[in-house]
């Protein structure tokens, strides 16, 4: 799937982007901006350029990866730079305090996704695609990815998803940003699907070897419940 190259907080802000014919409006908002901070922790701690100290408090790891992008350095370089260790909520409130719409969109503007015209967002494509099951819109990587998640949620003892959509669930489930793959009929039984497929996969083997044994663990989907209240 083409959406599988970008990094989480990419596919997040692709969600959130709504189409009004080939004028395209980012529902940005509080809860959006810290479900971003804590995809970029989280491909951080799988990158090995985070690990987690006493407390569940996160540290920097000394050997920098060479593959970080513009975002993911400078969540690592702050972190790196200050003085006193935090836990992973208090990072995810710092950050997503901090993150504005243009940085979150960045990624996405570069990638031709979308265009902006003097503060104004344009579907990049010039017409509408058409997709599977009669869909047609103007951002295909938004409806390929939505219907991804939908799949995996609606689907009886579905296949591993691959890490980064697991991950992409548990955020969206965590942050409350159902809304943006699921209708609101959907959400309760999506809310409760989710949670089964990360209770039955958290130990999965795949998911072990997918993320070479340290990623997404118990200790950081649980940091996630218990640290980012809203």
């Amino acid at each position: 799937m083409e959406e599988s190259r970008f990094m989480l907080q990419d596919q997040l802000a692709i969600l959130a982007l709504k189409e009004e014919g080939r004028r395209v409006e980012f529902l940005g908002c509080e809860k959006l901006c810290r479900a971003w901070a804590a995809a970029g922790l989280t491909e951080l701690f799988l990158r090995q350029a985070l690990e987690f100290k006493e407390g569940g408090r996160l540290k920097t790891v000394a050997n920098l990866p060479g593959d970080l992008d513009a975002n993911l350095g400078s969540m690592r370089d702050a972190i790196a730079s200050h003085k006193a260790q935090r836990r992973v909520g208090s990072w995810i409130r710092r950050i997503g305090e901090k993150v504005s719409e243009r940085t979150m969109l960045r990624p996405i503007l570069d990638a031709g996704i979308i265009k902006d015209d003097r503060g104004r967002y344009w579907a990049g494509e010039a017409v509408p695609t058409l997709l599977t099951k009669g869909t047609r819109g103007f951002i295909p990587q938004k409806i390929r990815l939505r219907q991804t998640l939908r799949d995996i949620v609606f689907t009886p003892a579905p296949e591993y998803p691959g890490m980064h959509t697991f991950i992409l669930l548990a955020l969206l489930r965590r942050f409350r940003l159902l809304k943006l793959a699921f209708t609101r009929d959907e959400r309760g039984w999506a809310h409760s699907s989710i949670y089964d497929i990360l209770c039955n996969r958290l130990f999965s083997a795949k998911l072990d070897e997918e993320s070479g044994g340290r990623g997404p663990s118990l200790l950081w989907i649980c940091s996630l419940e218990r640290d980012c209240e809203n």
